[in-house]
């Protein structure tokens, strides 16, 4: 029934009712990443504008020693752009340093000041209780793999819809009835 609405989770309880289209998946995992980007807001923000971007730039480069912009880029699934502007920010932080590549000198490698290494450890041992609970009660590995599938099937859909849009240069909008199946 198109208007038919049943409740669903804390709304349940609360004996609220909540629209059938509240429950499909695209409204749910927005609801769930609007309170996750909230929480970490709230977790990460000391006021020196280091955000989850910067902490998994400083993660990854902790992990990994000299990595350039597009190698950080690709490893985060993140803008070229918008990470060489955030290891900026960090680098204005002291707490990455860019160094000339040895054998190419165009290319710049990031990585982790003293002070960055320091900030990651604090920062971390911050987040990983606040990620136990985030997590708790659920199957972290099947849940990695839904996302995982997920993120997939978004970005072959995002290709294909770009790819028709690029298409369909002259017209208004691309027309998602063109959208096939994987």
């Amino acid at each position: 029934m198109a208007g038919s609405k049943e409740p669903v989770g804390d709304q349940a309880a609360k004996g609220q009712q909540r629209s059938r289209y509240d429950g499909q998946i695209p409204v749910r995992v927005r609801t769930a990443s609007d309170l996750l980007e909230d929480c970490a807001r709230l977790i990460l923000d000391d006021g020196t504008f280091i955000g989850s971007t910067e902490l998994r730039i400083l993660g990854l480069l902790a992990e990994h020693e000299g990595l350039s912009i597009s190698e950080i880029s690709r490893n985060l699934f993140v803008d070229k752009a918008w990470i060489s502007r955030r290891i900026k920010l960090l680098a204005d932080m002291q707490l990455v340093q860019l160094d000339r590549h040895d054998m190419d000198s165009r290319l710049l490698l990031a990585r982790l000041t003293d002070e960055g290494r320091s900030r990651f450890a604090r920062t971390m041992q911050s987040v990983t209780p606040v990620y136990a609970e985030i997590v708790a009660g659920m199957d972290e590995a099947a849940t990695i793999t839904l996302l995982d599938r997920l993120e997939c099937n978004l970005r072959n859909l995002n290709a294909r819809l770009r790819q028709m849009r690029s298409a369909d240069a002259g017209e208004s909008s691309p027309h998602l009835s063109k959208v096939s199946g994987p």
